[in-house]
């Protein structure tokens, strides 16, 4: 299992179609693919193809715990560490009321 399992994750499920990326037979990530314009996916920035490696630093290929979603939804940023065309990537946001 991985964090993607998890309910903090979750609502990235609903930007579009997340495929497992398996590198080397562990999970490493999802990628994305048909992302809605009017999704979080988009707001973000991710962009069809985009593979989402980790949020806050939490791999997906972690195991899923409480911990690991209660940190995501307490925190005030968010940074999606996200490989676009093979090449790194990183996204940064500050969340607001």
């Amino acid at each position: 299992r991985c964090l993607l399992n998890t309910n903090a994750a979750g609502m990235f499920s609903a930007m579009g179609r997340l495929v497992p990326l398996t590198r080397e037979g562990r999970v490493v990530g999802v990628r994305i693919f048909g992302i809605r314009h009017d999704s979080l996916g988009a707001s973000f920035g991710l962009q069809n193809g985009d593979a989402l490696l980790r949020i806050n630093g939490i791999e997906f290929g972690s195991a899923p715990n409480n911990t690991n979603a209660t940190q995501l939804a307490e925190q005030n940023s968010v940074t999606l560490d996200v490989e676009r065309r093979g090449s790194p990537l990183q996204l940064h946001y500050e969340l607001v009321d």
